[in-house]
């Protein structure tokens, strides 16, 4: 019984941060969703390409 307590534990463990894991949208090679993050930027209020939450304190911190 601990055998399979212990066995269902590391599946649901790993079942919670497989996709935390692939969440991240910015590949290896700094691309999000088709799009070389470097370069110019260009602000606009409507139609952009990539959204973004401006933040005054903690960035990263969601």
């Amino acid at each position: 019984m601990k055998k399979l307590t212990a066995i269902f534990t590391v599946l649901l463990l790993l079942a919670m941060t497989i996709p935390a894991m692939a969440a991240s949208a910015i590949n290896q090679d700094g691309y999000y969703k088709g799009i070389k993050l470097c370069g110019r930027v260009k602000v606009v209020e409507h139609f952009g390409d990539i959204k973004i939450k401006y933040v005054n304190s903690f960035p990263g911190v969601e």
